[in-house]
């Protein structure tokens, strides 16, 4: 593992919150890969979003409950990819890849072999969990200090409970759901690429993250943190526009 453990605490920061039931809710969070720039997340009814700085541009990542379908938007591009499709292709390509190494000499199909191997080498262990008991605010909100270890990282990360936000739990389902969705579209990526996807503790979070800290391992210092709350969305940040060309790996 490299930066798994701060990634599990950046993806929860960004994706375990509630939304007011009924209501539309969009979160900030400072952003972890780029200075000065900021992670939004948003719900409203079915749908969630996550907009992230790409490039020079932004990226989305637009999930709909209905279908538990979710797309990459890169409106720089005025393009998407649909997840579902994407890994089917990249499943297919795996077995294509599969056929060729039978047809390989055996030194260089032995050589191959042993890089898959090294990629997926590694069992998958869940981080371990303490409530330091400790408290702290991040402006103005009261939060509980818990850390999560790996073998070779400590994440520290001071949570409030939704209703001491303002916030209770009409759209926590489709946020959960986003969360289910992405880390099974990981694991499924890494069983088709041959490389072995951490478990990153994000169903152990069961409030609203307000602070990420990477305490130690390769990201040690790093952090991000909430920056605020505003009820209502935009709504174009939820939908894919009718004009945007959907990318296909097969080429249609």
């Amino acid at each position: 593992m490299t930066t798994n453990a701060f990634s599990g605490g950046a993806i929860a920061a960004l994706l375990l919150v509630a939304g007011q039931a009924g209501a539309d809710v969009t979160l900030h969070y400072s952003n972890p890969l780029a200075q000065g720039g900021e992670l939004t997340l948003a719900a409203s009814g079915d749908r969630a979003a996550m907009r992230f700085p790409l490039g020079q541009g932004e990226g989305r990542i637009l999930y709909e409950s209905d279908g538990n379908r979710m797309f990459v938007v890169i409106d720089r591009d005025r393009t998407y990819l649909d997840m579902d499709d994407t890994l089917a292709t990249l499943g297919g390509l795996a077995g294509l890849l599969a056929g060729m190494m039978e047809d390989m000499p055996d030194d260089l199909k032995s050589q191959v072999e042993g890089l898959l191997d090294n990629a997926g080498s590694g069992k998958v262990r869940s981080p371990a969990v303490s409530d330091t008991g400790l408290t702290d605010h991040v402006l103005g909100n009261a939060c509980r200090i818990a850390t999560y270890r790996w073998q070779d990282a400590e994440t520290e990360v001071c949570l409030a409970p939704p209703g001491e936000l303002g916030i209770d739990a009409g759209e926590f389902a489709v946020l959960r759901a986003m969360v289910a969705k992405q880390v099974a579209s990981l694991k499924q990526l890494g069983e088709i690429l041959g490389f072995t996807v951490p478990d990153l503790g994000l169903d152990l979070i069961d409030r609203v993250p307000l602070r990420v800290r990477q305490l130690s391992g390769p990201d040690a210092g790093a952090g991000m943190e909430f920056l605020g709350i505003r009820y209502g969305v935009d709504g174009a940040l939820m939908s894919v526009p009718s004009d945007y060309r959907r990318i296909s790996l097969a080429g249609n």
